[in-house]
This record gives C-alpha cells, structure tokens and sequence, in this order.
C-alpha cells in the first residue's frame, strides 16, 4: 500500500513539474534535430523531426523529474519562475574597493550606481559578443558547405574564424583625445 502511495506521489510531483515553462531548445544540425532542456542537466534528445524530438523531449524531461524526485535531488525551477532580489554581496579586494570608490567620486556617483553601471556595459558587451559568435557560426557553416560543395577543405574553420575575432576584440578603438592622455600616461611612468 505504501509503495503505491510513494509512486502516485511521484506521480504527482512529476505532473506539476511537466506543467512548469522549462526552456526547451530545438536545434537542426545535418538533417536532424537535437533538444535540450536548459535547466535540467543532461536532458536531452534528437530525432527525426521537430514533432518526433518534442515528443521525445518530454518523455526524457518525465524521465529526468522521476529520478531526481526518487533520490531526493533538488529539481530546479524554469528560469522565468525564478526570482531576483536586485541585491547580492560582492567580496572584492581592498585595493579594488578603493579604486571604484575614488572612480565613483570622480563622476560624481555612488558606488553602487558605477557598479551598476559598470557591471550593465560588460553584460552589454558580452551578448553583443556572443551575437558576434553566433554569426561567426552560422558564417563558418555556410563557407564550410560551399567550399565542400567546390571539393576545398578548411581544417578547422571556426578556429581560424574565432582567432580573428579575438584579433578583432583585442584592437583598442581610442578617440585622438584618449590616444593623447594614455601616451602622456605612460610618460609619466617611465
């Protein structure tokens, strides 16, 4: 009788938790198509078609929920279900510290406004790159097919794709007026 309840609870945790908004990618790769939940480690399928792998897709997340459930594994929520309280505590160097402190005061701001600030320009920074990336990808895929289609072979295109990025990335773009201030900068160092 026990076990019967055990496995209708299961059952249950199970059904709530296939009723959440888990992100599920799809993804065509050479004919076929790949699927994979973002938040629960390891779930993942491929099939013939989209219709296929979305089936398939939620028989392994059933799967997946089962398992954790029956060995206690915390099962973590679809990220648009997670909240965020704005605050987190950032442990930093002191001279770190004092350096974004005197920064602040300089433009005239509080600590937390620059930090905001700051760390919001490299989050911006990092999806453009990763947009950057992503067309590099699709670039890489397209030249590789077409030159298989002309019999060429590149060894390992997105290598060399990717180490120009890097090059690109590594060029510092300054206005003449920063150009002047680093050169007298270093100047005074020397």
């Amino acid at each position: 009788m026990r076990k019967t309840l055990e496995r209708n609870e299961i059952k249950d945790k199970v059904d709530y938790y296939m009723s959440l908004p888990y992100t599920i990618n799809i993804i065509k790769e050479d004919g076929r198509y790949f699927a994979e939940v973002s938040e629960l480690s390891g779930c993942m399928t491929e099939g013939e078609s989209v219709e296929e792998v979305w089936d398939l897709i939620r028989e392994a997340m059933r799967g997946w929920f089962e398992v954790a459930i029956e060995k206690n594994m915390e099962v973590p929520l679809p990220e648009s279900m997670k909240e965020y309280s704005g605050k987190f505590v950032v442990r930093l160097p002191k001279y770190l510290h004092r350096k974004l402190s005197k920064l602040a005061e300089k433009e005239g701001v509080s600590l937390n406004q620059l930090v905001v600030s700051l760390l919001s320009e490299k989050v911006g920074m990092k999806e453009v790159e990763n947009k950057i990336l992503n067309k590099f990808d699709e670039l890489i895929k397209l030249a590789s097919e077409s030159l298989a289609l002309n019999k060429i072979r590149l060894e390992e295109p997105q290598t060399w794709y990717r180490e120009r990025f890097k090059i690109y990335k590594s060029i510092e773009l300054l206005t003449p007026k920063e150009k002047k201030r680093k050169r007298k900068a270093s100047y005074e160092v020397s």
